[in-house]
């Protein structure tokens, strides 16, 4: 999975790639300031989940 940011100051961008298995509990982003927007991008066409934060 990638994490993007949309942070307050403006524009956007995206982390490295990160690999996180089915049906486990993964990383998927680090020292993330309170309150950024992000969003999530897998590379599977069929993937079914939830992202909690």
């Amino acid at each position: 999975m990638q994490t993007c940011f949309a942070p307050t100051s403006g524009g956007y961008y995206c982390n490295g790639w990160r690999t996180v298995y089915a049906n486990t509990w993964g990383l998927a982003a680090t020292d993330v300031k309170d309150g950024t927007r992000f969003w999530l991008l897998f590379t599977s066409t069929d993937v079914h989940g939830l992202a909690a934060y």
